[in-house]
């Protein structure tokens, strides 16, 4: 299970004293003592973490249909360096192409010219190019709409550029983690929730930075462990969630400086999925 503060105004923390202390192993096949105090991690804490990862960009195009048509297309002209040339990679001509084919289609086409893009479909189906290079090396660029008959029925922005000298100050990525991990008594810190953590620098245009891109499971527990650190559900952890520590300052009626509200909240160790016992 994962267990993490979720109020503004626990301070230091709270300290679960009905755990076992780290240093008592009730017997020796069993796990160490896990009392600890749980609080919430501060700014600098999650912005450590952040600017630890380098950033991936992307490019969206603004075009939200689930398909468009590709009969006179040649087929999505890009590039993943602005000393690189263009290269034009192809997609089936149809009337109705859906866009999750047209993303396995260019996928299959990045593979195959070398080009260190993925592409993919992002809510509210939108095409996203992203660079699987992170930092100094991530670059997108389209080419210009009509140039390949295609970047214009997607509604890629004319010439759109990604790169690193667009990248979003420090705070906005933190503000938009926290958006994403934080929902009002609970948190979610599951890898589908910290992933899609990013921001658009440019609306007009849709250029993104995503606070992670694929593989980047470390990032996620690195955020899972400061946010919600992970319990082993032994028979003193369940006790405390059920009936005694951890039960208490979880009730929505719990009272702290005067304010009621739910101290603290608990997953699977999924870091989504709600935890429950009995």
């Amino acid at each position: 299970m994962r267990v993490g503060i979720v109020r503004n105004d626990m301070g230091a923390g709270v300290y679960l004293a009905d755990l076992s202390s780290r240093n008592q192993y009730p017997y020796a096949s069993a796990a160490h003592g896990q009392a600890r105090t749980l609080r919430k991690p501060v700014d600098s804490e999650l912005l450590s973490v952040i600017k630890a990862n380098p950033l991936p960009v992307a490019v969206t195009g603004l075009n939200t249909s689930t398909a468009v048509d590709t009969r006179l297309a040649t087929g999505l002209s890009v590039r993943a360096s602005k000393s690189a040339p263009f290269t034009t990679v192809p997609v089936s001509p149809t009337g109705a192409l859906l866009k999750t084919d047209i993303s396995a289609q260019l996928n299959s086409g990045f593979a195959s010219a070398g080009l260190p893009l993925t592409a993919s479909v992002v809510s509210p189906n939108e095409l996203r190019i992203q660079s699987v290079a992170k930092g100094p090396g991530a670059y997108v660029e389209v080419n210009s709409q009509g140039s390949a008959g295609f970047s214009g029925s997607l509604a890629f922005v004319t010439g759109l550029v990604a790169g690193p000298a667009a990248a979003p100050a420090a705070s906005a990525l933190l503000a938009a983690l926290k958006t994403a991990v934080y929902t009002g008594s609970q948190f979610n810190v599951g890898a589908t929730a910290v992933t899609a953590a990013g921001v658009t620098v440019n609306t007009g245009a849709n250029v993104n930075f995503g606070l992670l891109g694929s593989g980047s499971s470390i990032f996620v527990e690195k955020i899972a462990e400061l946010v919600a650190p992970k319990l082993l559900e032994t028979g003193d952890v369940l006790l405390s969630f059920a009936k005694g520590d951890m039960a208490d300052i979880r009730k929505t009626t719990y009272v702290l400086h005067g304010v009621t509200g739910a101290a603290i909240y608990a997953t699977q160790d999924d870091g989504s999925t709600p935890f429950t016992y009995p």
